[in-house]
């Protein structure tokens, strides 16, 4: 533990060193420059007005100057603008642009149509500049630079009621509420074995739900579900509240209530309940996140066991295996360059099982790193790897020890793989907004220490999961936005023992699910 803290303190470190590199933030004009609001949906951009004459904005290089031109168009869909720049080495001596109007924008607080925007990049050599833009009034710019923070002075604003109404909000508190609805098949529910599934729809297990709704005779309480496969509904309500307590970014509280309810295996339902704390840190790119996910009660199927005192020749039932599970997570997220952010998550896990399965009770620590890089407009690569080590309770009386006990030992440690790709087509030209193609490996490597006939169920043992998704989004409308996919995953058991392991524990899962969000 002592390692993994002093591994953790250090990739923290770094991190930070390489944020303090470069920064990304907005330009301001030195002056009494005017900004004007544009709005898009709920969210208003502030873009720096020609209209208050040139702007002047002081520069250390070396960085790069990102951004979009827009136009203000006071009568007709179509203008050309044409702004000229100086004082910046390298740089264009002018630009101009033809400009149509926007459908999605519209200027705050003032009549007029707005245009669309154009995109600019200008580099800026290393030295210290003060860069003039002058030209067409009616041009308005938005400029983001990547290079050394240099503290400006806030433009002013221009004096009407609708930005000063946005000004008391931005000082106050938002809020926003969104609701979903997933839709879910699962082809099989309990996870399941081919060997389990036959077993199920070809014996006497299926003939006795049927016809007679009596437990048969045999292995009586081996199956309690009605079905292999389910229809799963899961509505979640997501509540969240934002303020600026402080001057470099704003704090975010959040709350989700999430309820999976199987329609025919109602054994199966789950409630969860995750609350968010986030933070923006200074410099904008960076932030950091910890949450809390409570779950009273979750399923997995019927084993069998002895409870804790029972006499050792009494028969071993059928018992539900059930567990409430405690995650505690951190997030570290920060945008090193315009195209890469990286994110640091840790997470804590306490699951606790019912009698008579306490031997179980997990405590698991996992280390998650995530590296997402823009290739391109249309493509964007997303990397994870995670690492876990799990440690199991080991004995369910007070007189036992782990290592003396007669219960199994469920530890282990697990490497999780995780590759996405997505691609975004251009606008109009596909019926899918964005389609996302990911597939994740996830081996764990049980550790017990116990000799193999002791503890033949996880002495030496491997688990191996795959899992293909093919994830296709679509936004039907401004606050309407949905998503289909789907999922196949297996799990292949590798162990020394050569009893009937994986014939009872491989499984395959085909899954596909539609999920809706409304933004009101």
């Amino acid at each position: 533990m002592q390692k993994t803290s002093r591994t953790l303190s250090m990739t923290m470190a770094l991190l930070l060193l390489a944020g303090s590199a470069l920064a990304a933030f907005t330009l301001k004009s030195e002056g009494k420059t005017p900004t004007i609001g544009i709005q898009r949906g709920e969210k208003v951009s502030e873009y720096l007005s020609l209209e208050g004459g040139v702007l002047e904005i002081p520069l250390t290089g070396p960085g790069q100057i990102t951004g979009f031109a827009k136009r203000i168009l006071p009568g007709g869909a179509k203008a050309d603008g044409l702004i000229l720049l100086s004082g910046v080495p390298g740089m264009p001596a002018e630009k101009s642009w033809s400009f149509k109007a926007s459908s999605k924008d519209a200027l705050v607080g003032r009549p007029e149509a707005v245009s669309g925007g154009k995109k600019l990049t200008w580099d800026v050599p290393a030295g210290k500049y003060t860069l003039k833009i002058e030209g067409d009034p009616a041009i308005l710019l938005r400029l983001r630079y990547e290079g050394p923070e240099q503290p400006f002075p806030e433009p002013v604003k221009p004096k009407t009621k609708s930005t000063k109404k946005k000004s008391t909000k931005k000082k106050g508190w938002t809020f926003k509420k969104k609701f979903g609805l997933n839709i879910k098949y699962d082809d099989n529910v309990i996870h399941y074995s081919d060997d389990l599934m036959s077993e199920y729809t070809d014996g006497p297990y299926m003939e006795w739900f049927l016809d007679t709704q009596e437990v048969p005779d045999f292995e009586p309480g081996k199956y309690r579900l009605n079905r292999l496969d389910d229809l799963i509904l899961t509505p979640a309500i997501d509540l969240e509240a934002r303020r600026k307590f402080f001057s470099f970014g704003e704090t975010r509280f959040r709350a989700k209530y999430v309820y999976t309810r199987y329609l025919y295996n109602p054994i199966k339902d789950v409630r969860a309940l995750t609350l968010y704390l986030r933070q923006v840190l200074p410099g904008r790119s960076q932030s950091i996140e910890i949450s809390y996910k409570y779950t009273p009660e979750k399923y997995i199927r019927e084993l069998t066991d002895r409870p804790p005192y029972a006499p050792s020749d009494d028969p071993r039932p059928w018992v539900g295996f059930r567990f409430a599970q405690n995650d505690f997570v951190a997030n570290y997220r920060h945008r090193i360059h315009k195209k890469v952010s990286i994110t640091l998550t840790l997470e804590d896990v306490h699951r606790f099982y019912n009698r008579p399965f306490l031997e179980q009770d997990l405590v698991e620590n996992e280390i998650i790193g995530r590296t997402d890089y823009t290739i391109s407009k249309m493509w964007k690569l997303t990397g994870i790897y995670g690492t876990a080590r799990g440690w199991t309770r080991r004995h369910d009386t007070a007189e036992e020890a782990p290592l003396s006990s007669d219960d199994n030992d469920n530890s282990y440690t697990q490497d999780r793989y995780r590759v996405d790709l997505r691609w975004t087509p251009p606008k109009g030209k596909f019926f899918f907004n964005n389609i996302t193609a990911r597939y994740q490996l996830r081996i764990a490597y049980f550790t017990s220490p116990k000799q193999l006939w002791d503890d033949p169920f996880h002495v030496g043992r491997k688990d191996v999961y795959d899992t293909y998704r093919l994830i296709m989004s679509k936004k039907l409308t401004k606050k309407l936005s949905s998503s289909l996919t789907f999922d196949f995953s297996k799990r292949t058991l590798h162990s020394p023992y050569t009893g009937d392991i994986s014939e009872g524990m491989d499984y395959d899962n085909f899954l596909i699910w539609m999920d809706l969000t409304y933004n009101w």
